[in-house]
């Protein structure tokens, strides 16, 4: 898989989301947004192992789901751009990968990620079918 950050970030995402449910309970919080995060962390995890396993239509069906939850996650969109990159919908790589930089532009994985999608477009525009 092209420069996706790999399952040390899917768990790092996890990480946060339990994080964010035990400070939103410590201050009382409403438990919404932490039950947002952790939702979306399952989705990722289950579109970013989708993904490895070639599998890109499940991980679309799961990272839009997870992307719906957590619009301004980087990672999420990164991997959402990888997986329409892998399903030939170039269109929607581009959108989701350059949203995923403009929510992090430390976001290196999702810069790369990018950039050969923008490469590859302009070699061949109309026969990307992903980052292999």
């Amino acid at each position: 898989m092209n420069a996706s950050g790999g399952g040390g970030r899917v768990m790092g995402f996890v990480r946060v989301a339990l994080a964010a449910l035990v400070v939103s309970a410590c201050v009382g919080c409403a438990t919404s947004p932490p039950v947002r995060a952790i939702r979306a962390a399952r989705y990722y995890a289950a579109g970013t192992e989708a993904l490895e396993r070639g599998e890109p239509r499940k991980a679309i069906e799961a990272l839009e789901r997870a992307a719906r939850l957590m619009p301004d996650a980087s990672e999420i969109q990164n991997h959402l751009g990888l997986a329409y990159w892998a399903d030939a919908r170039s269109e929607d790589a581009l959108r989701a990968l350059s949203r995923a930089v403009e929510l992090d532009c430390d976001n290196e994985a999702a810069r790369i990620n990018l950039e050969r999608l923008q490469a590859a477009r302009r070699v061949s525009p109309r026969s990307v079918s992903h980052g292999g």
